[in-house]
């Protein structure tokens, strides 16, 4: 799938959901067909959740899991300017707002290091389902999640909460890019920098990430 093709600003349907669960199980069978399985990993955020540390019991690998790779800002001085403009009324860009594909031009890493990115995570199993201002959207298993960010994801006795017990890891290639995954716990609420919408604003809390809205 092109990074065009991912449509910015979308949600699965209902339908498409179900479609992109099938692909995922698909791909959680052919894990022999993945490329690279022993490429160099760095470690990004966030880190470890506390209560990871309490539990032992692993979380069901066929479990869905939605997760979110933040991306990094290669243009942060650029940023910083649109930010300030944005909320000087002196400014004949006050309150201009962006749109994703705008600001991605802007702000975020070259087309073709977003591109690779979801070239491997489609490699890994996973659905890239959304591309907005903050990064990528994307939908797999639990077990999808733990092979390919190097870490395994456990549960508390009562499975109501769960996290990774080791800092999520991606492959070196992508430490320019890649600022953060998150989703891979919920345990804690998290505040991610990002443009809200139409409009910035300089957090977003996460908490593991839910369904998108049908």
């Amino acid at each position: 799938m092109k990074l065009n093709d991912i449509g910015l600003r979308t949600r699965l349907t209902g339908v498409a959901l179900a479609v992109a669960m099938i692909a995922v199980g698909c791909a959680n069978t052919a894990r022999e067909d993945r490329p690279n399985p022993g490429e160099a990993m760095v470690t990004v955020h966030p880190s470890v959740p506390k209560a990871a540390a309490e539990w032992s019991k692993r979380k069901e690998e066929d479990r869905p899991l939605w997760i979110q790779l933040v991306v990094k800002r290669w243009n942060n001085e650029g940023y910083q300017r649109f930010i300030a403009n944005y909320d000087d009324p002196r400014s004949p860009n006050y309150l201009e707002a962006l749109s994703d594909e705008e600001f991605q031009r802007r702000f975020w890493p070259p087309l073709d290091k977003i591109q690779a990115l979801v070239d491997w995570l489609q490699s890994q199993g996973f659905e890239v389902t959304k591309s907005d201002t903050i990064g990528l959207t994307a939908v797999g298993t639990v077990g999808v999640a733990e092979e390919a960010f190097a870490t395994t994801i456990v549960e508390s006795p009562d499975a109501s909460r769960y996290a990774n017990n080791t800092a999520p890891q991606v492959p070196a290639r992508f430490a320019d890019v890649v600022d953060g995954v998150y989703g891979l716990d919920n345990t804690r609420l998290m505040l991610l920098p990002c443009t809200c919408g139409p409009n910035p604003c300089r957090s977003r809390f996460s908490g593991g990430l839910k369904k998108p809205a049908q």
